[in-house]
C-alpha cells in the first residue's frame, strides 16, 4: 500500500509539472512582429460590401432606411520599400440599393437599386508605411466616385494597423480613430471618435491562407456635429460600439478577409421655433473578402 501511494503521489507531481511546463509554453509562445510585407508588382482583390439600417422618429411618425453598398477593388503594389509601400486602387462593379419604410400605410415606400457604372474606372492610391498605417491617399480626380468610397471606409477596412512592437496571443494594442463625415444635404460635418483595442488572437488557415487573427472592439465611441439645411440646425450627438475580426495573410500582411459592425445611438437636436430631438438608432455591418479567381 506503501509503494502505491508513492507510486500514484509520482506520477501526480510528474503530471503538475509537465502540464505547468506546457502552460507556460503556451503563455509565452513566440514573438510575432506583424508587418507589411510587400513587394512591387503584387496584386490583389477584393469585394467590399456595406449596409446600414437606421430607424429614427420624427413628429411621432417612425421610419426605417436601408442602405447597401457594394464594390470590387483590384489593388497593384506600385512601389515598395522598407519604409512605404504605394498602392494603386481600381474600382469597378459599383451597386447601391435603397429601401425606405414608414409606419403609414398611405405613405409609400420606396425601394431603389442601381449600377454606379459611372464609377467603373475610378482610381485611388493609399501610401502606408511597414505597420500598415496609411500616410497618404491621393483620391483622383473622379470626385463623386471618392467621396463615395470614402464613405465606405474601403481603405480603412482593407488594412488593419499593426502595433509597433513584437505580439504574442492575447496582446493587446489601442489606437484612436476619429472619422469625419460631410453632411449628406445641406452643410456641416459629423466627427465619430473611437478608441478601438485590437487583440492578436493568433494564427488560423482562411480561405487558403495562413493568416493572423486580430479582434478589434471599441473602448470608447463618440459622436459630435452640426448640420445646417433649409434654414434648421441640427446638433448631433451619439454613443456607439465597434467590432471586427480580420485575417491577415502572414506573408504579406494585406487582409484576406475582415468582417465587422457598428451600432450606434444618435439623437439630433433641433433648436428654435420647431425644437425637437430626433433619435436616430443605426446598425452598419461591413464585410471586406479577398477574391481568388481570376476574373
Amino acid at each position: 500500500m506503501m509503494f502505491v501511494s508513492r507510486t500514484a503521489h509520482l506520477i501526480v507531481i510528474v503530471l503538475v509539472a509537465s502540464l505547468s511546463a506546457q502552460t507556460a509554453e503556451l503563455m509565452l509562445g513566440d514573438a510575432t512582429l506583424l508587418r507589411l510585407r510587400l513587394q512591387k508588382n503584387m496584386t490583389f482583390r477584393y469585394d467590399a460590401e456595406t449596409t446600414t439600417s437606421q430607424q429614427m422618429s420624427v413628429m411621432g411618425q417612425d421610419m426605417t432606411n436601408d442602405i447597401s453598398y457594394s464594390v470590387r477593388i483590384s489593388m497593384a503594389v506600385a512601389d515598395a520599400t522598407l519604409d512605404r509601400s504605394s498602392i494603386t486602387c481600381t474600382f469597378s462593379d459599383a451597386k447601391t440599393s435603397v429601401s425606405v419604410r414608414g409606419v403609414d400605410e398611405n405613405v409609400p415606400g420606396m425601394d431603389t437599386s442601381m449600377s454606379l457604372t459611372q464609377f467603373d474606372g475610378a482610381m485611388m492610391t493609399m501610401t502606408l508605411d511597414p505597420t500598415a498605417k496609411i500616410v497618404s491617399v491621393d483620391r483622383g480626380t473622379n470626385n463623386e466616385a471618392s467621396s463615395l468610397f470614402s464613405s465606405m471606409r474601403i481603405m480603412e477596412r482593407i488594412n488593419t494597423v499593426f502595433p509597433v512592437n513584437e505580439v504574442r496571443v492575447g496582446d493587446t494594442w489601442v489606437r484612436t480613430v476619429t472619422d469625419t463625415i460631410a453632411a449628406g444635404q445641406g452643410d456641416g460635418t459629423i466627427f465619430t471618435t473611437m478608441n478601438l483595442k485590437n487583440t492578436y488572437r493568433g494564427v488560423r488557415d482562411t480561405l487558403g491562407f495562413r493568416c493572423w487573427l486580430i479582434e478589434t472592439e471599441s473602448t470608447a465611441f463618440d459622436q459630435r456635429g452640426t448640420i445646417s439645411t433649409n434654414g434648421i440646425d441640427l446638433e448631433v450627438d451619439g454613443s456607439g460600439v465597434f467590432r471586427s475580426r480580420t485575417f491577415v495573410e502572414a506573408k504579406t500582411g494585406m487582409t484576406v478577409v475582415t468582417i465587422g459592425d457598428v451600432t450606434s445611438d444618435t439623437r439630433m437636436s433641433v433648436s428654435g421655433q420647431q425644437e425637437m430631438i430626433i433619435p436616430v438608432d443605426t446598425h452598419l455591418t461591413f464585410t471586406v473578402k479577398r477574391r481568388i479567381e481570376k476574373k
